[in-house]
């Protein structure tokens, strides 16, 4: 018996959840409409032809396509508020699918991206608001009788990215306005919950209502688990000064305008191998900030209570933000890292550790996740991989450098320290969890997990990782090597490693199973002694740069940082800490040293600081000129270029005036004739006005003191102040004046 197919309306009946009846017969010719309480689904179909239904209208579940036929020029037009390098991009690319396949292979390719484009755009909050509407304008044409033609009208579509004029600009007027609309929502909701409620019920139930639009936003409400898990009122109400707050809301937005931008941009390919590591848009926003940051610590000063006045920028150069200090420093932790192995017996290997392909961008199973997504894999790989060697007592040291590919997504190189007896079961351990997901996959075994073991006669572990240091700041002492990722120059392409780490906040460097580098870096800041015997051997081997002498010290010292914590110490009503010292053992007893007891405050430069620093910059360039023009035999070394510098002069008055005064000499004019007039202004103004007193602080390198007590001397042609201590004794006891005179 041959089987009779069900007719059309049979089958859509079964169709689960239809529309309603009455739907229906808006997609019935007007010839063939009935009344909605005459229209009979079960009837049979009429002789005549009538319009069919639009079944993706009718059930869009069961289609997942647009009810409008796709056309290149509506395609184009969905794009058109997205930024010019990611339409140029996907426009040259079309075109060369076009040249290639025809217009069918360059339409896929651009339905295709716009569905890329549009799942990686919902991934960020930004598709939430109400976009604009594009406007495609269409020629006149003539038209017959008068009529319009309905296919000719002006269309107005709204574009998914519509919402992306936010996002043109890092800190637009657009993103400022959207924080504080969000701050004023949040601000609403706190006070709605404050009208019903009352104690500490009622800042929890206002903390919840602020968090559901934190989580709206993608963004992660401040002191969760502070809230949620231990129930501590305090950290609800700064929470919610955090959640109410414009500021706070513009830096969260801007975190997430940096991410999704990036992401369209790796969408659409702008992250390759001309492109390597960030696009280019990216690069240049992120030189820009570098910049406008240069500018910034040029122009601003900092000054002490004593009135020392330097350049912030002389201040950053000589620590950690100085690209140079920030290497040798880890040159100097890697190489400790070495000599403890050597020295307890240990056998180093390294460790190349990257993602599965799911997680790159060329990969046909990419899931559209970008680097920040594939760095925490990697986060957890190595969390899992130290947690079970903690569970076997297995001692695990030494560092790791987070790298990128030249799509963007990251890897890791890592060295690693361990006994001989463990280095079996370590490197299971590591291949266990490095394959745990998607570990069959083609291409896995050759290009997920390499371990090498070092060979000491081709060099120390020092030598294999400190090319992965190097090229990653700024290519420090590799000019002219090639980067084997890219094969570009490793100092072009290292700016770029720096811009990647920054745009995705990601975590380039770290240390493993060591002490705290910070403690090593509050010990070289000591500057007075002698200290007792144990902290006068951490602070030697810290000046030394002698790692391993650190570290043998840090046993006997037991060193920590010491904090000053300071209640209410925000805007936001939170406690904050401030590194003062390093606490350990001295003489047998727990000690307090102080290392950051000035106090320094910011202020703008003035017109003649200013001055006096572009001048001290181009002294410098002309040395650096000099001296790299010289042949190699009469060249300064680095540590006597560092010598021969060319020093900040610090100007006679916190004030920073310009006009120097005149040199002393014989004649019988006064002293005060001498002097600038600003200068004896500023002197009388703390009450220094005796002649013989301003030669005597001026000319004769003397102390002065003032009518409050405080005494004025000059170091290095800088002005300085000591304020009197002890004008406030009256009504105090012995002890406590004795108390006061020991602080």
């Amino acid at each position: 018996m041959i089987a009779v197919p069900l007719p059309f309306k049979t089958r859509l009946a079964n169709l689960p959840n239809p529309v309603a009846a009455e739907v229906l017969t808006t997609f019935i010719s007007a010839a063939e409409r009935k009344p909605a309480a005459q229209v009979d689904l079960w009837e049979d179909a009429p002789a005549f032809a009538s319009d069919k239904v639009d079944t993706t209208r009718l059930y869009q579940p069961i289609f997942d396509k647009t009810a409008e036929r796709f056309t290149v020029a509506k395609g184009f037009e969905v794009l058109a508020p997205l930024s010019f390098h990611v339409r140029n991009k996907v426009k040259n690319t079309y075109q060369q699918r076009v040249n290639r396949g025809g217009v069918v292979a360059g339409s896929a390719y651009l339905c295709e991206t716009i569905q890329k484009l549009s799942v990686v755009w919902h991934k960020y909050p930004f598709h939430k608001i109400s976009g604009m509407k594009f406007v495609k304008q269409s020629e006149p044409i003539e038209q017959d009788d008068g009529q319009d033609d309905i296919e000719n009208r002006v269309l107005a579509k709204a574009s998914p990215f519509s919402a992306f004029r936010l996002l043109r600009h890092r800190k637009s007027t657009e993103l400022k306005i959207a924080s504080t609309q969000i701050a004023d929502s949040c601000m609403v909701q706190v006070k709605a919950i404050a009208a019903s409620t009352s104690g500490s019920i009622g800042y929890f139930d206002a903390y919840d209502a602020a968090a559901e639009i934190c989580k709206t936003w993608g963004v992660i409400p401040p002191h969760w688990n502070a809230v949620k898990r231990d129930q501590i009122e305090d950290a609800a109400e700064c929470a919610i000064l955090r959640m109410t707050c414009a500021k706070w809301w513009a830096r969260q937005l801007l975190k997430l305008r940096d991410q999704c931008c990036e992401h369209l941009c790796i969408v659409v390919g702008l992250v390759n191998q001309h492109s390597p590591f960030v696009s280019d848009e990216c690069f240049s926003e992120w030189t820009s900030q570098q910049r406008t940051a240069m500018q910034w610590l040029e122009s601003t000063m900092i000054e002490n209570e004593a009135g020392v006045i330097l350049p912030l920028i002389e201040a950053a150069m000589a620590g950690n933000a100085n690209p140079s200090n920030r290497l040798v420093e880890l040159i100097v932790r890697a190489r400790g890292l070495d000599e403890l192995a050597e020295e307890s017996g240990k056998i180093g290997f390294m460790v190349t550790l990257t993602c599965p392909s799911k997680f790159h961008m060329k990969s046909h199973k990419w899931d559209l996740n970008n680097a920040k997504t594939a760095q925490q894999y990697l986060v957890n790989v190595f969390a899992k991989i130290r947690a079970a060697l903690s569970y076997r007592n297995i001692p695990f040291t030494g560092c790791r450098v987070t790298e990128p590919h030249k799509d963007s997504t990251p890897h890791w190189h890592m060295l690693c320290m361990v006994k001989p007896e463990h280095e079996a079961a370590v490197k299971a351990i590591i291949k266990k969890y490095a394959y745990q997901v998607d570990g069959n996959e083609p291409g896995a075994k050759e290009h997920r997990l390499l371990i090498e073991a070092i060979d000491k006669q081709k060099g120390c572990a020092v030598g294999y990782i400190i090319k992965y240091l190097s090229k990653n700041i700024m290519g420090e002492h590799m000019q002219g090597e090639l980067d084997l990722e890219t094969g570009k120059p490793v100092n072009e392409v290292a700016p770029r490693a720096t811009a990647w780490a920054n745009r995705h906040r990601i975590r380039q460097f770290q240390f493993y199973g060591t002490s705290s580098v910070q403690v090593w870096r509050e010990l070289r800041r000591i500057k007075v002694g002698p200290q007792s015997p144990e902290i006068e051997v951490a602070k030697a081997a810290a000046c030394n740069s002698d790692w391993k002498g650190f570290e043998d010290a840090m046993r006997n010292a037991q060193l920590s940082l010491n904090y000053e914590v300071t209640p209410q110490g925000n805007e936001y009503g939170e406690v904050t800490k401030r590194v003062q010292g390093i606490s350990g053992i001295a003489f047998g007893e727990k000690r307090l040293i102080i290392t950051r007891g000035e106090r320094w405050k910011l202020r703008k430069a003035n017109d003649d600081e200013l001055e006096a620093y572009k001048t001290l910059k181009q002294r410098r360039k002309e040395l650096f000129t000099v001296n790299r023009a010289m042949n190699a035999e009469s060249r300064l070394s680095r540590k006597e270029l560092k010598d021969a510098m060319p020093k900040w002069s610090m100007a006679l008055l916190p004030s920073a005036f310009g006009s120097p005064w005149t040199c002393r000499n014989n004649c019988t004019d006064p002293v005060l004739e001498q002097v600038d007039d600003r200068i004896i202004r500023h002197l009388a103004q703390v009450g220094i006005t005796d002649p013989a007193n301003i030669e005597r602080l001026l000319f004769d390198g003397c102390r002065v003191m003032d009518a409050d007590g405080g005494e004025w001397w000059v170091d290095s042609g800088q002005l300085r102040h000591e304020p009197y201590r002890y004008h406030q004794i009256e009504g105090l006891s012995m002890n406590e004046l004795l108390l006061e005179i020991q602080f």
